[in-house]
């Protein structure tokens, strides 16, 4: 894990990037490693996901992403979990954030109509949940 990343910078540009304002929680965790709320569906993958892409080594393959992952929800996580990483990563890489080189994507992963978070995001927004703001 890299250890010198400036939280207080970055954060900001993830904010503008992804089009969200991130709870304090989220930038506590980004920042601190504290330990997120047991809560579903308020954005602990996404927080996850940004903090991993921004702090691991690499390069990683894309069929190693799902190894990353922060739980075990069987094979339909997984392929979630990838598409979200992705299309976080991809935007955080137009902002030229520092995020981790990712090998051998597979094109189909890289349409913007692949967006899994504003996906995420309006599901949220439907059911009441406090993940992320826009």
């Amino acid at each position: 894990m890299k250890e010198n990343i400036n939280w207080d910078n970055i954060i900001p540009i993830i904010e503008n990037a992804l089009n969200v304002k991130l709870y304090e929680w989220q930038k506590l965790y980004l920042k601190y490693d504290v330990h997120m709320p047991i809560d579903r569906r308020i954005g602990k993958t996404m927080t996850y996901c940004i903090k991993s892409m921004l702090a691991l080594e690499g390069p990683i393959g894309f069929w190693d992403i799902y190894k990353h992952r922060d739980e075990n929800g069987g094979p339909a996580y997984h392929k979630y979990f990838i598409g979200l990483f992705i299309n976080l990563w991809m935007k955080l890489k137009k902002a030229n954030l520092p995020v981790i080189e990712i090998m051998n994507i597979p094109d189909r992963w890289l349409t913007p109509d692949a967006d899994f978070l504003k996906l995420y995001t309006e599901q949220n927004a439907q059911s009441g949940q406090k993940g992320i703001r826009k």
